[in-house]
């Protein structure tokens, strides 16, 4: 959809994307021999994990370890950027780690309180309907996402959530999408929109006129969500078809 809009945008005001330099054929198919390796990577991640030969655990690995040969092999990749790489990547599976840490114990607290079993049976003792559920979640996203960031609104609100859908049925793969694309909508939504305010003032461009450019983003942003309300098999396809 953000190509679609995009591709609407540019055709209305052509000035928003201005062309780039013109190419020859043989520097088009210089850049697609580049791509060669990069694609054969991907094939086989992919592929491996469709067919069976790894679990994604082992395909990630594998495809760390494909970047990396091809990296030194393009000679795009040294032993410096290559430990500054494994620096980042400490810093970030140190976060990340601290984070599980604090999601593991509030999960234990929510076990210990029993507030989602409470809420999953009081929701499904009063026959409320799965869409009124799911349009309340929206909501509950859409107003979180204003001034929330992403990690801690997962750990706040899916170990409470998650069992109340589940009870109703809800497939756990949609629900993790709804969940990805209700938060992204959330922080560009106005008048709060956390993301917008933070690219302000990163790229010093005033606020109105960020919100203005995002609005036919956030429009379709919520017909996508509509969609995978009224047709659930648009998230649920691709895994269901690689666990067969």
């Amino acid at each position: 959809y953000v190509i679609i809009i995009s591709q609407v945008i540019c055709r209305r005001d052509p000035s928003k994307a201005p062309p780039g330099p013109r190419t020859t054929l043989v520097e088009k198919l210089k850049s697609i021999v580049g791509l060669i390796p990069m694609i054969i990577l991907f094939i086989l991640v992919l592929g491996g994990i469709y067919a069976g030969w790894f679990t994604t655990t082992e395909a990630g690995a594998i495809g760390a370890f494909g970047a990396i040969v091809i990296g030194f092999i393009t000679r795009q990749l040294d032993f410096k950027k290559l430990w500054e790489c494994v620096i980042d990547s400490v810093l970030l599976t140190g976060t990340i780690a601290i984070m599980l840490i604090g999601t593991n114990i509030f999960i234990y607290f929510m076990s210990l309180s029993k507030i989602p079993f409470f809420l999953s049976n009081l929701v499904t003792s009063l026959n409320v309907p799965v869409f009124v559920v799911i349009i309340a979640i929206a909501l509950i996203y859409v107003v979180l996402g204003m001034f929330m960031p992403d990690n801690p609104m997962v750990v706040l609100t899916i170990p409470i959530l998650y069992p109340i859908v589940s009870s109703l049925g809800v497939d756990g793969i949609w629900f993790g999408i709804f969940v990805v694309f209700m938060m992204a909508l959330g922080s560009i939504t106005p008048p709060v929109g956390m993301v917008v305010y933070l690219l302000g003032g990163l790229s010093k461009i005033p606020v109105n006129r960020i919100f203005k450019g995002v609005m036919p983003f956030i429009v379709g942003m919520v017909i996508v969500i509509i969609l995978l309300v009224i047709f659930p098999d648009i998230a649920t396809f691709l895994p269901n078809l690689m666990t067969r």
